[in-house]
């Protein structure tokens, strides 16, 4: 198994594999629970496919993206109240009588 995955990642271009990386940090249960995420470029990651990401990133409806003094990108996101998930444990404000 581990050699499948090693094998998906080598065939993957260096944008696909930042890319990933970012996608994962984002869809980190901490990131949606709080809505947003810090991210950082490596050193080893090209800056014009990190530039490329981020742009692709800030286009996306509801997606803000926010350049912090450091170089680290700040992605916030709004969800409409629609699409938001219950919350665990999180009791009705309804009460039976």
């Amino acid at each position: 198994m581990a050699s499948v995955a090693h094998k998906l990642v080598a065939t993957m271009s260096p944008v696909q594999t930042l890319a990933a990386r970012l996608q994962t940090i984002i869809r980190s249960q901490s990131a949606q629970g709080d809505r947003y995420a810090v991210i950082y470029k490596k050193p080893d990651e090209d800056q014009q496919h990190w530039d490329q990401i981020i742009a692709a990133i800030d286009d996306t409806e509801g997606v803000h993206v926010n350049i912090q003094s450091d170089g680290a990108a700040r992605i916030s996101w709004y969800l409409p109240e629609t699409l938001r998930r219950p919350e665990c444990g999180r009791r009705s404000s309804k009460t039976d009588h």
